[in-house]
């Protein structure tokens, strides 16, 4: 049974259906009578570092044979192991599980067609899929083979992943105004909306084209769970964050999963995860927490609260849109560790305070905040946090 102590990450919002899913997630966590696998869940929701890794030697070790055959969850599995490296810094898990990746990698290259493509025989996902999924497998595995000081093999990778990606690219593009397709057309009947959208997290490389994607997919709001296959609506979920559409990437969560459901369209831990680091934002970008980032994304909410609990310490942030025209955030971080927040806005910026000290000032053009990195951008607001407890309250025109 996972231990889900008092060290456990929180999430709350102004949404009563999105905190009782993170409450199912949490409770699903709780009280599994076997030990988890869900990594993202071990280490947003449990905080359980000896647990996630004990995951991943299952993962890649007695289980490694099934992910051969089940694309959507290598891909997903290798990820994972990266966002295990990047929260506890342990890079001695990495060797251990890199030479499985490498096999699981090698068989699956192995489904490579003519076009450069993964066959759509393959593991029942259609061509373009296969292909985007392998590609996201490709960019993980070449990280973990850096860090684990195999440049040659990272290298491989690389050349590899940029190969596929321009083929999907090619598969995609129709090389006219259009842009990318999104829709069943003739022979091409397996590019459609989802694959376009695994496509995106696979972060196809011209990215001039990306307007092009977000318009083509611009109509997923009332896309239902039914019309996504349960194996890539984690993906799905990630390509909308990715591409902008957090609202809508909501909405189907919310259908996906319903309090009183057991996560019938795919695990009820994956959603605690997606909240806390796609909607409160909050993610390692230095291994072991040394560096982390948080981007909070409202989503159409009126407050977001979120804490992670890291090897140096909790994380916690807090937006609420106290009024129409002003957002106050509440971020708090251990000593010693460098962060980078973010705070959207929908207006242009009239004041900025911190810590109830005015650091902007629109009519002030002389009045500048003293901490490092801070930058007024459009709709955004960029800071570099040193540990320590900050208070932001940000007025707009």
């Amino acid at each position: 049974m996972t231990n889900l102590g008092s060290e456990h990450g929180n999430f709350a919002c102004s949404d009563s259906r999105i905190n009782a899913i993170w409450q199912i997630g949490s409770d699903a966590l709780k009280n599994s009578a076997i030990d988890c696998l869900e990594i993202p869940a071990l280490l947003y929701t449990a905080c359980d570092r000896k647990a996630s890794r004990a995951a991943l030697l299952t993962i890649f070790g007695t289980n490694s044979d099934e992910l051969r055959y089940d694309l959507p969850l290598a891909a997903e599995q290798i990820e994972s192991a990266w966002r295990h490296f990047l929260f506890t810094g342990d890079r001695t898990i990495l060797g251990e599980i890199q030479p499985k990746i490498d096999s699981i990698l090698k068989s699956v290259t192995t489904k490579l067609d003519d076009e450069g493509l993964i066959s759509n025989t393959f593991a029942g996902n259609n061509q373009l899929s296969n292909s985007a999924l392998f590609s996201h497998a490709l960019r993980f595995a070449s990280r973990i083979a850096r860090a684990t000081g195999n440049p040659e093999r990272a290298g491989e990778m690389e050349m590899l992943l940029t190969d596929v990606s321009d083929s999907i690219n090619e598969l995609l593009w129709q090389q006219s105004s259009e842009g990318y397709r999104s829709k069943p057309t003739g022979e091409m009947g397996q590019v459609d909306g989802i694959g376009s959208l695994i496509a995106a997290v696979a972060e196809v490389p011209d990215r001039y084209q990306l307007e092009s994607v977000r318009k083509t997919i611009g109509c997923l709001a009332p896309w239902s769970t039914e019309t996504i296959p349960s194996d890539i609506l984690n993906f799905t979920l990630k390509a909308m964050a990715k591409l902008g559409f957090y609202g809508e990437a909501l909405q189907i969560m919310s259908n996906a999963w319903q309090p009183n459901s057991a996560g019938v369209a795919l695990s009820s831990f994956e959603p605690n995860s997606f909240l806390a680091s796609e909607i409160a934002g909050i993610k390692p970008i230095q291994p072991g927490f040394e560096e982390f980032a948080i981007k909070v994304q409202p989503a159409g909410l009126s407050s977001v609260e979120a804490s992670v609990h890291t090897i140096r310490g909790p994380i916690a942030i807090s937006w609420r849109q106290s009024t129409e025209d002003a957002v106050s955030v509440e971020l708090s971080s251990p000593k010693g560790i460098r962060g980078h927040l973010t705070i959207p806005t929908d207006k242009p910026v009239r004041t900025v305070t911190i810590n109830d000290q005015v650091v902007y000032d629109f009519e002030n053009t002389k009045r500048k905040s003293t901490m490092e990195g801070f930058d007024v951008a459009h709709r955004k607001l960029r800071f570099r946090t040193p540990g320590g407890t900050y208070k932001f309250e940000v007025a707009s025109l």
